[in-house]
């Protein structure tokens, strides 16, 4: 399961802007499991055309990935989602919702020498983790404090079971991820706002139908709670 206690007592970096490194952010037996599911997931992805908003679950049970290796990244992505006041509280300048969170937890995966954008994710998440999966060594996160490469601070470490975690604030947090000669793999979380929920229904029928399975099930969110 997550390591929750890693995740709050990692320091906040705040060069270029807020953002956490959390090393052994699953427990070993955790992460060898899904480390091998994204083996077997990256076989077959390598033959298909890359998805931009990664592999969502209904997709890597297609792709081969064990069910219950699904399901601990659910009961993963649930645990993560349940401890968003404690995590939220300690980033300025969140993106609160009023509502609740939601996640639509993803492997990301890309072949060899590939240069993803310069991006912000935007006003829907308000928090983005992306766990180092594979390989053992290759290119983390660069970090930018504009949307253009000359504006480029400095490249996280990558490390398998490492977790990258950032409050997303649009125009600031301005990052990118890339591949050397070796394909990369992640698995990512997010606190989505409720509010900005209706973007789903814009998507492809099979991963409308399977979020709304989740989010019935109580698998997918968690109501905003002060307290």
């Amino acid at each position: 399961m997550l390591n929750i206690e890693n995740i709050l007592e990692s320091p906040i970096i705040t060069n270029p802007w807020q953002y956490q490194l959390v090393d052994n952010i699953l427990t070993k037996e955790s992460y060898d499991k899904i480390l091998e599911g994204g083996k077997i997931l990256a076989e077959a992805a390598a033959q298909e055309p890359r998805d931009p908003n990664g592999i969502w679950m209904h997709d890597a049970a297609k792709y081969g990935v064990p069910n219950d290796t699904i399901n601990l990244i659910m009961d993963l992505n649930l645990q993560f989602l349940q401890n968003h006041n404690k995590v939220l509280a300690r980033y300025q300048n969140a993106m609160n919702s009023k509502i609740g969170y939601f996640s639509i937890p993803r492997y990301n995966f890309i072949g060899p020498n590939v240069d993803g954008t310069i991006h912000d994710e935007g006003n829907n998440k308000t928090i983005a983790m992306v766990m180092y999966l594979s390989p053992e060594k290759t290119i983390g996160t660069r970090l930018y404090t504009e949307e253009n490469y000359n504006s480029f601070v400095k490249e996280v470490e990558w490390k398998p079971n490492r977790a990258f975690i950032m409050c997303s604030q649009p125009g600031i947090t301005w990052h990118s991820f890339h591949s050397d000669h070796q394909s990369r793999l992640t698995l990512n979380f997010y606190y989505e706002k409720m509010e900005n929920m209706q973007y789903i229904n814009n998507l492809g029928i099979e991963k409308i139908n399977w979020f709304y399975n989740q989010f019935l099930e109580g698998k997918v969110l968690s109501i905003y709670d002060d307290r």
